[in-house]
């Protein structure tokens, strides 16, 4: 896989067990290796190849809206907005499979635009904030097409009647498809917010690594190196 975000040409060839499990190696324009970005279920943790320094944050931390969990991120060589993309991007179902609460509201087919409009609320990782999905899903092999939220400050979960939609948080819409059937897959992701590019990333090749187990995800610093907790 390969991912650009919408300011640099950094790339990540990345390893995925699940979206909470993540190993990209990061290559820089001119194919210098900048270092490896992992993500288990202990830290997300970033190791720089040139000063031989791991920044690191716990896990727990990273689902939290929080100035220790921003600070980590802005160190980071590819612009990763935030552990949501990485469960809605990452995934080929466009739906919150952790992290939290999900409250589904609808699945409705649409006609005039010949797809299912799939409506959930998931609880936000901002305090007394509900993040609202709609995802739109191919009728006939159910990959996504087009994802939006919008941020409520309402305490309780209500109904899509209450939302609004015209100005969204972000969009994630999927496109270049390849693959056949229930193989279909969008390779092409991009994230727009309040219609300004964000964020984007393409799949270049994906198939099963059948002579590694997870121990792959579970890369330690060595005594030598310097950590930087955040």
């Amino acid at each position: 896989m390969r991912i650009s975000s919408a300011t640099d040409s950094t790339e990540l060839d990345l390893a995925l067990m699940s979206p909470a499990y993540l190993r990209a190696e990061v290559t820089g324009p001119l194919g210098i290796r900048l270092g490896l970005i992992q993500i288990n279920g202990d830290w997300v943790q970033f190791y720089d190849a040139r000063k031989k320094l791991v920044h690191r944050l716990p896990y727990a931390e990273f689902a939290q809206n929080s100035e220790r969990r921003e600070r980590f991120l802005k160190i980071l060589p590819v612009h990763i907005p935030g552990p949501f993309f990485l469960d809605l991007a990452l995934s080929r179902s466009g739906y919150v499979s952790s992290g939290g609460e999900n409250s589904l509201r609808s699945c409705a087919y649409l006609e005039s635009d010949n797809v299912y409009r799939l409506l959930f609320v998931a609880r936000s990782e901002i305090r007394n904030h509900n993040r609202w999905h709609r995802v739109d899903i191919d009728p006939t092999y159910f990959f996504p097409l087009h994802h939006k939220t919008r941020m409520s400050e309402k305490s309780e979960l209500l109904d899509d009647k209450d939302v609004s939609w015209a100005n969204s948080e972000w969009d994630l819409f999927y496109s270049q498809l390849k693959g056949e059937g229930y193989s279909t897959l969008p390779t092409l992701l991009q994230v727009t917010t309040r219609g300004e590019p964000l964020w984007s990333f393409e799949w270049v090749q994906a198939e099963p690594i059948k002579d590694r187990g997870p121990e792959i995800f579970q890369w330690q610093p060595t005594a030598s190196t310097t950590v930087q907790d955040y």
